[in-house]
């Protein structure tokens, strides 16, 4: 590792401290009178220095030795010379490195390309011009396995993401791959650009990947579509943008649940208004889960009112009974004993002589749970 040794004057000390001071001078100069011997430095972790400063005049100085540079060094972080001129936005230098033949398609110890550094700190010109030069673009991925449209979409790096949309070249609908070696990724494999913009919530980003052919029907290796997530983030302005793109209120995610039932499970700030659009679709509203659940037995069950009200004034049949169980919503909120979704309930007509498929009745389930709730039924029928 080059050391700025600055009580030292002999060549090797000269030389180190030129590179890391950017003493291009003292570089030329010392290198001129062969004051250094090269075979005492690491020219090669100099050049990579030299590419880290954006240097370029340094980065020339070590290029024209008549010293033969290891064109396949990398650091202890497995970072080349390229990967360093991609970070710092040096499109100069690596127009040098590319002409001695640095290839350009290289990983670091992270799996990161150059271009990924590019991407990370929004050099859209170096994008450009190492797309220009042939790096690969949708099958270039970091341990995480996100190719370059991925990782500026997770940044949150709206320009930088249209500038890749209207490359020809990059595959808006590209997934994520697997972790490298195994590595743990943020997410499930399978992802679009599409679904990290609405995981992370970027409302502008979701706007341009959709105009630009973004495929709203496309699901993970979770079975999670796109809808699924802004359901579950209560995102009202993102949902407004997928069902505009054509997503699809009706797809299953691994436990059959839609976008309905997911925005039900999910108690936010917006949940009603969420809630209420897909409702409005009138598609799936009593379709069940993988757990025999429609949306009002899962809204009876969480005991949220507002939301079995906005239910029910959307189609959801009030006398449908669970698959497991055969609970009607009635059954189930008696069970939690929540005392406002009861009332509700049996305000919106339902039938107090409700029962589940072992004959537990509506007060049954009263009776189990707290007694002081029997002054609800007073008015009832009897049974």
């Amino acid at each position: 590792m080059l050391q700025d040794n600055t009580r030292r004057t002999d060549g090797v000390a000269q030389f180190q401290r030129a590179i890391l001071q950017q003493d291009n001078r003292l570089l030329r100069f010392i290198l001129d009178q062969n004051a250094v011997d090269l075979k005492r430095v690491d020219v090669n972790e100099a050049l990579c220095i030299c590419c880290q400063q954006n240097n370029i005049e340094g980065v020339q100085i070590l290029l024209s030795l008549k010293w033969p540079l290891n064109l396949q060094y990398k650091d202890p972080e497995g970072r080349r010379a390229l990967h360093y001129a991609a970070a710092v936005g040096g499109v100069n230098i690596i127009e040098l490195l590319l002409r001695e033949g640095i290839p350009i398609n290289i990983f670091d110890n992270n799996k990161d390309y150059p271009i990924h550094l590019a991407v990370y700190n929004g050099h859209i010109g170096v994008i450009k011009y190492l797309i220009r030069k042939g790096a690969l673009v949708n099958n270039s991925r970091n341990q995480n396995g996100e190719t370059i449209l991925h990782s500026a979409v997770e940044r949150g790096q709206v320009d930088l993401v249209q500038a890749l949309v209207e490359i020809s070249l990059v595959d808006v609908n590209v997934e994520t791959g697997l972790g490298y070696r195994n590595a743990p990724s943020p997410r499930p494999a399978g992802y679009t650009a599409l679904h990290i913009a609405v995981q992370k919530c970027f409302t502008d980003i979701v706007k341009i990947l959709c105009v630009n052919g973004a495929n709203p029907n496309k699901c993970g290796s979770d079975l999670k579509f796109p809808i699924h997530i802004a359901a579950e983030n209560g995102d009202v302005e993102i949902l407004k943008i997928l069902l505009s793109a054509g997503a699809n209120e009706s797809v299953l995610e691994k436990m059959e649940n839609t976008p309905l039932h997911v925005a039900v499970y999910s108690k936010t700030p917006n949940q009603v208004q969420v809630v209420e659009m897909l409702a409005k679709l009138g598609t799936g509203i009593n379709n069940y889960n993988s757990q025999g659940m429609a949306p009002l037995h899962i809204a009876a069950c969480l005991s949220i009112p507002q939301v079995v009200d906005t239910l029910l004034q959307n189609g959801s049949k009030i006398s449908l009974q669970s698959r497991r169980k055969g609970e009607t919503a009635l059954v189930i909120a008696a069970s939690t004993g929540h005392l406002e979704t009861i009332n509700l309930l049996l305000e919106r007509g339902s039938d107090i002589r409700d029962r589940d498929t072992m004959g537990h009745t509506v007060l049954h389930k009263v009776l189990s749970t707290q007694s002081k709730f029997l002054g609800v039924f007073s008015f009832c029928p009897k049974m």
